[in-house]
């Protein structure tokens, strides 16, 4: 299925899955640019797999290029697997937004792209993506209360390689990344992985971009959302916004 945006190939279901896949690649394009202006580079190849086995197979075989999920940076490329009925389509309304945010972040960082947070990066492409992961907001509740949030220094570097703290990190990385949208407006997100580009640390880049340490981003996001779990707790009317989880 061809358009001069993107180029998909599944191996499962008819032209009007084809369709639907433009659709939501569209659609995900949009909200990715509203985030990060930046002019993509086309045609994005997009290969659907119907499984996560078939996906592995292919990443194992060729990985040297395989870099943050499933998006080839160098190549252009995303890979993403399809595990539901064909008639459901919200893996793929979470995982094809969520790699065309890194693509676009790769062409403004390029080799540099390790320098950039992973908070950042994870985070801006889980506000990407279109189907909320139910999770999220739960685990990221659960994590506050039992202080079990990876430090924000931390997660500069990677998500947790624990499976049970993945979800968390991935959760609290979306959750500011909404906050500093909030409160900074979008354009840093373009300054930051500007100053990621040119080899800036993460430490250096959070003062420099925002004008606080890392370590005062951290404590004014969790006040922020502490004050907001705590209001729907008391079943006050919460403004907390969770856009384009997980």
């Amino acid at each position: 299925n061809n358009s001069n945006l993107f180029t998909i190939f599944w191996v499962n279901g008819d032209s009007a899955y084809g369709q639907k896949c433009q659709q939501i690649a569209r659609a995900g394009l949009e909200r990715a640019t509203q985030l990060l202006p930046v002019i993509p580079q086309t045609p994005v190849e997009i290969y659907i797999y119907p499984d996560e086995i078939s996906l592995q197979s292919v990443l194992s075989v060729d990985s040297q290029f395989w870099v943050n999920g499933h998006a080839f940076l160098n190549a252009n490329r995303i890979l993403v697997a399809d595990n539901q009925p064909l008639d459901d389509v919200t893996d793929i309304e979470r995982t094809i937004p969520h790699e065309i945010m890194h693509l676009l972040q790769f062409q403004i960082t390029g080799q540099n792209y390790r320098h950039a947070p992973s908070w950042l990066t994870e985070g801006l492409s889980t506000q990407t993506e279109l189907y909320a992961n139910p999770e999220y907001q739960r685990k990221l509740s659960d994590a506050l209360i039992n202080n079990s949030i990876t430090p924000l220094s931390k997660l500069c570097s990677g998500m947790s390689p624990d499976s049970s703290q993945t979800i968390v990190d991935y959760a609290q990385s979306s959750s500011l990344v909404e906050y500093i949208q909030r409160h900074y407006g979008n354009q840093v997100f373009l300054t930051m992985l500007q100053n990621a580009s040119s080899g800036m640390d993460c430490e250096k880049n959070t003062n420099i971009s925002l004008g606080i340490s890392i370590q005062q981003l951290e404590r004014e996001w969790r006040d922020s959302v502490q004050n907001k779990n705590s209001g729907i707790s008391s079943n006050l009317i919460s403004t907390f916004l969770w856009i384009g989880l997980p």
